[in-house]
């Protein structure tokens, strides 16, 4: 399936690529489940599209310690050495915020996703600082691959989303073969721009 840019994400010759910004690693969704995802979700008190479109965090948000350079070599090197695999994307879920809820589709059998994410924080080390907003931890120990569906929810809000789910099932399979390096801007306002990506090798 065909994997889409959000409109967000630009690759004007304006910005620069490297700075002290922060990184994200991210699984863009193909527009057709980005398409089926919307569709479905369309009128549920909460429910947003994320700005970068929908998506799973596989690594941060992160910053370089010092030039990113040493630390896009190792993830490079990682990432063109990891052949492809799938995920499976079913189950809505919530974290729980006072007033910041979140509501989300959970990847299932991500077996490999999370080796993944497991790999890259072992390569990369001590060149990166977690800048995740839920915390430093949150790479290291609670780390839950997932499908945002609506940010900074009111507790009111969220409890009527779940209502109105109820019993809905959502259920996609996905090849993953391509990996995005987002980058934050420094201007303002404040935007994710793509600084490079990964094509997983092919076994």
């Amino acid at each position: 399936m065909r994997q889409t840019r959000p409109p967000e994400v630009s690759l004007t010759a304006e910005v620069p690529v490297y700075g002290a910004g922060r990184y994200a690693l991210i699984l863009p969704l193909p527009s057709e489940i980005g398409a089926a995802l919307s569709a479905q979700m369309d009128g549920v008190p909460g429910a947003t599209v994320p700005p970068l479109g929908y998506h799973v965090t596989v690594l941060g948000p992160f910053i370089f310690r010092t030039d990113p350079q040493a630390g896009l070599s190792l993830l490079r090197r990682t990432l063109l050495t990891t052949t492809p695999f799938a995920v499976r994307l079913q189950r809505l879920g919530y974290f729980r915020r006072q007033g910041e809820n979140v509501l989300f589709l959970h990847v299932d059998g991500g077996a490999e996703l999370l080796r993944l994410h497991n790999r890259l924080l072992a390569e990369l080390g001590d060149l990166i600082v977690d800048r995740h907003p839920r915390g430093e931890d949150w790479d290291l120990r609670q780390y839950t691959p997932h499908v945002s569906l609506g940010l900074h929810i009111p507790d009111a809000t969220l409890d009527a989303a779940l209502r109105q789910l109820g019993n809905l099932r959502l259920d996609y399979t996905l090849e993953v073969r391509e990996l995005w390096l987002l980058r934050e801007t420094s201007e303002m306002p404040v935007a994710w721009v793509l600084a490079e990506s990964y094509h997983l090798a092919e076994a």
